[in-house]
């Protein structure tokens, strides 16, 4: 508690801060009173801050990651790593920890394929098995591998043994496949969307995103097609280079979230495939999604959280659509990507700074929200001939 400065000041309770002003004389004679400012907490309050917990600068010290896209982050609740999709490197780094410098690189050597591909590539992980799932969009093909990177033979669709990685064989398309705006040189550049997936942590289901067929394809854990989620307002567009390619499950509700970067909005759907909602960001400060727009979910609380590149930041909205706050990004930065780790609640946001002349971050927020208190004042309680005493409320 600062010391009054004049000896007319009113005196206060010791749990308010005291700020005295001291009393002029102007030129022309007339005298300034003194004025005491009395500030204590507010009942006012300021948006809720989500605190910063680390980050995540690159795979090796001195090293940054080439170019983060929309399920690039994955968190492993089997075994508390978080993997890293770097789809400029066309690798997934494995690390242990937020603050373990030297992570397991997964080149996709051991794939049919034999690498990871040049396009955009995305991650999903089974929290009660471990396994993990890396969409290969270049090569068009979802892998499969354990926890601790091996490649799991058993996982596919093809004929007429499995040999790990699904091609949507058994789709009534019959593969995966690009949007049809894009052409060779594109897929051959990495301008395509990555074939989103996501496990739900419930039945551990597979949700694979085919952009090219507009549709949402269902799989068992094995690789065995089920279902395929096509309903309106589903619309999979494409439009200046953006397309849908984000997708989340509620293990509790088995809602299942779309984002969809052309439209900039988000459709929920229930298991079935029945359309339930469309989201579009109303209720939030900026009061709608822009640019890249990816999804994630949290289980427990049924909370969801939409990154988006314009503004830049992550909105939550409970399971009903209510808005409850936002984590704001780099300034000039390029939120792409967003994950829920599901044992903490932590939200994992990847950030390609590298776009505002940086590099790609990942940065790891808590993901329950602290409202702090504004000092606000009010009309001054005790005014004398020189002096003022102004209460703060």
């Amino acid at each position: 508690m600062m010391p009054p400065r004049s000896s007319s000041a009113t005196r206060r309770s010791p749990n308010q801060s005291q700020v005295g002003l001291r009393s002029l004389a102007l030129a022309c004679g007339i005298v300034i009173a003194t004025v005491t400012l009395v500030v204590s907490a507010s009942s006012a309050s300021a948006a809720p801050v989500f605190p910063k917990l680390g980050e995540i600068t690159g795979p090796a010290p001195g090293q940054s990651f080439g170019h983060l896209d929309s399920e690039s982050v994955a968190v492993n609740d089997f075994n508390g790593h978080i993997l890293v999709a770097d789809s400029l490197a066309g690798l997934v780094y494995d690390f242990s920890s937020t603050s373990d410098t030297h992570p397991t690189v997964w080149n996709g050597t051991s794939t049919p394929a034999g690498s990871f591909g040049g396009g955009l590539i995305s991650v999903a992980v089974d929290n009660a098995s471990g396994d993990v799932y890396v969409a290969d969009t270049s090569h068009l093909v979802i892998d499969k591998f354990d926890a601790s990177g091996k490649l799991i033979s058993s996982f596919g669709d093809t004929s007429p043994t499995p040999n790990g990685q699904l091609a949507g064989l058994k789709t009534p398309a019959g593969s995966f496949s690009h949007p049809n705006a894009l052409t060779p040189s594109d897929i051959a550049g990495g301008k395509v969307t990555p074939v989103g997936v996501a496990v739900d942590q419930a039945t551990h289901e597979l949700y694979v995103i085919d952009s090219g067929h507009k549709v949402v394809d269902v799989f068992s854990p094995e690789g065995s097609y089920e279902k395929q989620i096509t309903a309106a307002p589903l619309g999979l567009y494409e439009c200046e280079g953006r397309f849908t390619d984000g997708v989340a499950v509620n293990a509790t509700s088995g809602h299942v979230f779309v984002s969809d970067s052309c439209l900039d909005q988000v459709f929920e759907f229930e298991p079935l495939g029945l359309s339930v909602e469309t989201w579009t960001g109303v209720g939030s400060p900026a009061g709608s999604f822009g640019g890249y727009v990816s999804v994630a979910v949290n289980d427990a609380s049924g909370d969801f959280y939409v990154s988006s590149t314009f503004p830049g930041v992550v909105d939550e909205f409970t399971a009903a659509g209510v808005y409850v706050g936002e984590i704001t990004g780099t300034p000039g930065g390029n939120n792409s990507g967003v994950a829920v780790d599901q044992a903490t609640g932590d939200v994992y946001v990847a950030d390609n700074v590298s776009e505002a002349g940086g590099s790609a971050v990942v940065r790891i927020f808590g993901g329950t929200a602290v409202t702090l208190p504004v000092p606000l004042t009010t009309p001054a309680s005790e005014v004398g001939p020189r002096t003022a005493t102004l209460n703060g409320t």
